[in-house]
């Protein structure tokens, strides 16, 4: 197979484009994007993220012709059997006929389930063809290096050693697994004596087989398994390729931009239907990471994309999971995962974390990660990454305060008001930049205020406080609040859900719906059930038809149906 490069000079990065613009046809990585769109000429993009699905392809192709090969070769030996020594090879001709039978969909299931482990994005896929015909164990010392040796940051995973070695146990245990499935067992092998010998009785009494029409007809069997193999990869690709299909339909096959667009958009559809823990929604999480800044460079010249980039980044906290922390009578940190399609929650103890109590805040990352930080026990306040397996990792940067609000946005979290350690109400406003991992100050907040409430809407955040009566609109470009004058309750928690209305709900108080998507206006539409007891830490979570709320002090869950605008308890 052709192995690919960066046009870079030393750049040993994995090729993601290649693009048009000039002859031969340049290849490049994910890094050098962005210097290879400031050359002059007309960019023609195409996203080489299918170059496994067709290397796949080529490998399979490449079986199915050796195949035919040795198939002729076993036709040969298998006529001279019946022509020559009929009566002294019965055995042999069972087993070749069985092989023949049986040899393409035994190694294609092992080529697929080892090639099922290299979509976990840590093996890289030549090196696995390599290794099919080795023993297990062979094998295994021979794939460890080539994980040990991976960019992590390239593929978004920091493994240890324990890892590493689990990943091969999988992998060994999958390989031995697959090995024994290729041996027959006593019934398997009975049925085919069975079928061999109807076969060797019909071609006997057929003057020993001078007509080879039954071995033909083997092997005609065989040519619809490999064409069925062959299909089966095609259906893979195609399927692959519909996003790039239905842009070529509506004439935008030539834009780079309204290409990422279109992928984003189809996949935060399928996202918020319930999907975000299949691979389609851990790819849609991904590719939101890793586009975003190139994105934003290219729709800074083109404002009719504004509103398509705004939307997929706004869908970055909708999950079908609410996530909340507790602290055990023991003082050990759990996480309580509340999955929303089955409406049932689970405790997953945290090790290495410190305590956190009251006031500490969470925030969803793309990619699954999750981001925390504040809390009043210990009052210096912590910050501490968990990852997808619920591994946390503390970082240098602590908060010295807690009950903020929180949000992810261009690669950085950003937080608004909270308590400090003697219960005062604070201004801070900060961002927490996670490529620096450090907190970087921002314009304070117009009033003090803590236990607020945020979203993204139409390029600003929109804050809700809980003394504040009015609405606060923050710029990320200017770095700058103005306030809107609309007077909703006072010391109470103010919920703001984005969708394609924006409502607020007022803890133990009103439910307001703006009108026509506008923040400045606002109506009431019912009642708010959500109790008010305390000041809640909330976390939402966004599907189809309702928003999912869920309060740690005190511990509840509730629903909001969207279209009805009708709230209950769970």
């Amino acid at each position: 197979m052709v192995i690919l490069s960066c046009f870079q000079i030393d750049c040993k990065k994995e090729v993601k484009y290649r693009c048009q613009c000039t002859s031969p046809e340049t290849y490049m990585c994910e890094k050098h994007l962005s210097k290879h769109l400031k050359r002059l000429g007309q960019h023609s993009f195409e996203s080489m993220f299918l170059e496994p699905l067709d290397q796949t392809k080529e490998a399979i192709l490449e079986f199915i012709t050796k195949k035919q090969t040795k198939n002729e070769k076993l036709k040969k030996k298998i006529l001279a059997y019946f022509t020559i020594r009929i009566s002294r090879s019965e055995i042999g001709v069972r087993e070749m006929i069985s092989q023949l039978d049986s040899d393409s969909t035994k190694l294609f299931s092992l080529f697929q389930k080892i090639n099922m482990v290299n979509k976990v994005s840590i093996l890289e896929q030549d090196p696995i063809l390599k290794l099919l015909p080795l023993p297990p164990d062979e094998a295994i010392v021979r794939i460890k290096p080539i994980i040990k040796n991976l960019d992590s940051k390239n593929y978004n995973c920091s493994l240890n050693d324990a890892e590493i070695d689990n990943q091969l146990t999988k992998i060994r245990e999958s390989i031995s697994n697959l090995r024994n499935d290729m041996k027959k067992d006593k019934k398997e092998l009975e049925d085919w004596k069975k079928k061999i010998e109807e076969k060797l009785g019909t071609l006997i009494e057929k003057q020993k087989c001078e007509d080879p029409l039954q071995i033909n007809n083997l092997e005609e069997k065989l040519q619809k398994e490999l064409k069925n193999m062959e299909n089966s990869i095609n259906s893979q690709q195609k399927n692959a390729l519909l996003p790039i299909l239905e842009l070529k339909k509506n004439g935008m096959e030539n834009s780079q931009v309204n290409f990422q667009i279109n992928e984003l958009k189809e996949k935060k559809r399928l996202f918020l239907d319930g999907q975000n823990n299949s691979e389609i929604g851990r790819d849609f999480r991904r590719t939101c990471w890793l586009y975003e800044n190139e994105l934003k460079t290219l729709l800074e010249s083109n404002k009719d994309l504004e509103e398509a980039y705004l939307d997929y980044k706004n869908s970055y906290n909708q999950s079908v999971s609410i996530y909340l922390l507790n602290l055990d009578d023991n003082q050990n940190t759990n996480l309580i995962i509340f999955d929303t399609e089955n409406e049932k929650e689970a405790f997953v103890r945290l090790d290495n974390a410190k305590p956190l109590n009251t006031g500490t805040c969470l925030a969803q990352i793309p990619g699954g990660e999750l981001f925390c930080f504040g809390s009043q026990y210990p009052p210096s306040g912590v910050t501490m990454m968990i990852d997808t397996k619920y591994k946390t990792r503390m970082l240098p940067s602590g908060r010295p305060c807690y009950s903020s609000s929180s949000i992810y946005c261009n690669r950085s979290i950003y937080c608004f008001g909270g308590l400090s350690k003697s219960d005062e109400l604070l201004t801070l406003a900060e961002r927490f930049d996670l490529d620096e991992m450090r907190w970087i100050k921002l314009s304070p907040l117009p009033a003090a205020d803590g236990n607020c409430h945020c979203i993204l809407f139409k390029e600003n955040i929109l804050i809700s406080g809980y003394r504040n009566q009015n609405l606060m609109r923050y710029s990320i470009k200017e770095n700058a609040f103005n306030s809107i004058p609309f007077k909703f309750a006072e010391r109470k928690k103010k919920l703001l859900i984005n969708d394609d209305r924006l409502y607020l709900i007022e803890c133990d108080g009103l439910i307001y719906e703006s009108e026509a998507g506008d923040e400045y206006r606002w109506k009431k539409i019912g009642n708010s059930i959500i109790s008010d007891k305390w000041p809640p830490q909330v976390y939402l979570s966004y599907n189809k038809e309702a928003v999912y709320i869920g309060c740690r002090y005190p511990h509840a869950y509730y629903k909001f149906n969207l279209d009805e605008k009708v709230m209950i308890q769970l």
